[in-house]
């Protein structure tokens, strides 16, 4: 005689079930083992070299950092724009002779990739930039620019008061890398070329 409680008649549906949870089961653990076993990622160079220009910024500019690119960071400009804040333009130059160039088609190539930031004097830190800087040289000019700079401008609004700024390069073919940092006060160029010694009108004595 057949049975016919309904417990009996739910049992090959029970037995479905419990054995799709145990494949399931079996998959989480191969997921698990599987993501356990795959090695992390290794920092790009991209990234090493903007870690590296934020850890310039948190020093303050006070160390003394890698530059074998003799690389220089000026201040070009310094305006005052709204809200009482400065327009700062921010001159970054590299000697070509000491940039990888390659031969092109009537030219000498090469790039600098630049990364810029900085945290200003409310403690606030100032988005990384990262710029590609291409250099082309005739060739009928290379001998004469091997011996001054390549220069790249950048403009970085600042409020009132001392801010660190700091850059990094790497020469994309040479492989060679620098790191500047340096402190400004807002304002501070306007303040000097005002206090700086006039011209005198022509025919003064």
């Amino acid at each position: 005689m057949p049975l016919s409680s309904p417990f009996d008649r739910s049992l090959p549906l029970r037995c479905a079930l419990l054995a799709l949870a145990a494949l399931a089961g079996l998959g989480a653990v191969a997921l698990a083992q599987s993501q356990a076993q795959t090695p992390p990622s290794s920092p790009s160079s991209d990234e090493l070299l903007a870690d590296r220009t934020r850890a310039a910024i948190a020093a303050g500019g006070r160390a003394a950092l890698d530059n074998p690119l003799g690389a220089r960071l000026g201040v070009e400009r310094d305006e005052l724009t709204a809200y009482g804040r400065r327009m700062v333009t921010l001159l970054v130059t590299v000697p070509l002779a000491r940039v990888a160039l390659e031969t092109g088609k009537g030219v000498h190539e090469g790039r600098v990739l630049l990364f810029v930031g900085g945290r200003d004097s409310h403690g606030q830190s100032l988005r990384m930039r990262r710029i590609a800087v291409p250099i082309h040289v005739p060739d009928a000019a290379l001998a004469a620019a091997l011996e001054k700079s390549a220069a790249y401008r950048v403009q970085l609004v600042l409020p009132p008061g001392a801010s660190t700024l700091a850059i990094g390069l790497r020469d994309e073919l040479g492989g060679g890398e620098s790191t500047l940092a340096a402190r400004y006060t807002a304002g501070a160029l306007a303040t000097a070329r005002a206090a700086g010694p006039r011209t005198p009108p022509r025919g003064a004595p």
